[in-house]
C-alpha cells in the first residue's frame, strides 16, 4: 500500500480515538484532522516533498451539499437553545 493511505488511516484512527476518549469539542476535533490531511508532508515521486494529502478544495467539498450545511446550522441553534435554558 502507498504511504498516502497509511497516513489517511493514521490521522482517521487518531480523530475517531480522540473522539471517543477526549473530551473536547468534536468540531475542533474533526478541523483538526482535516487541517493534518491539508499540512501533513510526504515525499513526492522525484525525491522532493509534497504539503498535504488534500487541496483546500477538495477539504472544503463537503460543504458544498445542503444537507451538511443544514446539519451545521442546526447545532448552532442547539447550542444557543442550550446555553439560554430553554
Amino acid at each position: 500500500m502507498d504511504i498516502k493511505i497509511w497516513v489517511t488511516i493514521g490521522v482517521l484512527a487518531v480523530v475517531l480515538g480522540l473522539l471517543v476518549f477526549i473530551r473536547r469539542s468534536p468540531d475542533l476535533v474533526i478541523w483538526g484532522g482535516v487541517g493534518l490531511l491539508l499540512l501533513v508532508p510526504l515525499p513526492g515521486d522525484d525525491n522532493t516533498w509534497t504539503l498535504g494529502l488534500l487541496t483546500a478544495p477538495e477539504a472544503l467539498a463537503g460543504l458544498a451539499n445542503e444537507g451538511v450545511v443544514t446539519i451545521a446550522v442546526l447545532y448552532v441553534v442547539v447550542a444557543g437553545i442550550t446555553q439560554t435554558g430553554a
